[in-house]
């Protein structure tokens, strides 16, 4: 669901940054997502018997684009990572909202996944309470990154089923 009033996808958001936990958050939220889309691609390709019947498909051209897009901008988060020496803030540049809008798709619905496995590990026998309540408030930091800018402006784009 689109905010009121928000911008239209090729708005260009000036001087975006981020706090490095936020950043280091979406390199692995653009890596959990790559994974997701690597293995339903990958799942269509290793059936023979069926991946014939999908190699004019446009949906599939778009799980595989959507997976080589993901693939790039998880390496250019590593790379921005990977240098920023210690730096409190990570210096992202001009970015369009339509950019952003898929960022916090893939942040939120990593945090969503997060929030499921901790789930599965609080219904097993022999779970630590303390350690799982100091998950979940973790958890709940991280889901506040995307109530503030430049996320707040923004509404999650629809990721691929």
């Amino acid at each position: 669901m689109r905010l009121e009033n928000e911008f239209t996808e090729d708005h260009v958001h000036e001087d975006i940054h981020l706090e490095y936990p936020a950043a280091e958050l979406l390199y692995k939220a653009l890596r959990h997502e790559e994974k997701r889309l690597f293995g339903k691609t990958n799942r269509i390709d290793d059936q023979p018997e069926l991946s014939w019947l999908a190699a004019d498909s446009p949906q599939m051209e778009v799980y595989r684009h959507t997976y080589k897009w993901t693939g790039t901008f998880r390496q250019f988060f590593d790379e921005l990572l990977r240098t920023a020496n210690g730096q409190d803030a990570i210096q992202l540049g001009d970015m369009k909202h339509g950019m952003l809008r898929k960022l916090k798709a893939i942040g939120l619905a990593y945090t969503g996944f997060l929030r499921e496995e901790l789930q599965k590990y609080g219904k097993e026998q022999n779970q630590a309470p303390p350690v799982l309540a100091d998950m979940d408030a973790r958890i709940n930091g991280l889901e506040e990154y995307f109530r503030r800018k430049p996320f707040d402006a923004v509404s999650p784009e629809e990721l691929l089923p």
